[in-house]
């Protein structure tokens, strides 16, 4: 009987890493589609609102409540603290990058999008923020491609090692 519950909980055990594995590889393109409008959103609140970057990321952050909308809350509460908008970038996106599933290479065109910022006039800054949008779409296409090949994967392959741990503790 112990040893039931033993495989039991082994097997479940393995299956949820599979699960949660599979959830990374879910939230990550959903995270990149989440950046793209809030991008959209500076990009309209800078360009037909004129307001500063502080005014229009507490905006974006209390439009979008989900961790792309973090993103901008914790720009906005930097930016309050410091006033250089590079700096307090990078510290948020180091923040975002830390919580969430996001590749380094997310975290390299949001870090590159962070040197432009406040260092333009509007249009340029609309260049750049279109740029960014561009970077981060090809980003979410290369980690959709990715969901597709591993999401199952991941959790017939948590099942799996699970039942194979119980054959070779049997």
């Amino acid at each position: 009987m112990m040893v039931i519950i033993g495989a039991v909980c082994i097997i479940g055990t393995t299956t949820l890493l599979g699960f949660m594995q599979a959830a990374k590889l879910r939230g990550r393109p959903e995270l990149l589609m989440q950046l793209r409008y809030t991008l959209q959103a500076l990009e309209a609140e800078i360009l037909y609102s004129q307001m500063t970057l502080i005014e229009a990321s507490k905006q974006i952050a209390a439009q979008h409540q989900n961790k792309a909308g973090l993103l901008f809350a914790l720009f906005s509460e930097e930016l309050q603290e410091q006033h250089v908008a590079q700096e307090a970038w990078t510290k948020s996106v180091n923040t975002l990058l830390r919580q969430s599933s996001l590749k380094s290479t997310d975290g390299a065109v949001l870090h590159q999008f962070g040197t432009t910022l406040g260092a333009y006039d509007t249009r340029q800054q609309q260049k750049q923020i279109r740029l960014a949008m561009t970077h981060l779409a090809r980003e979410e296409e290369s980690a959709r491609e990715q969901q597709r090949t591993y999401e199952t994967m991941s959790k017939s392959l948590g099942f799996l090692s699970g039942c194979l741990l119980v054959l070779l503790l049997l």
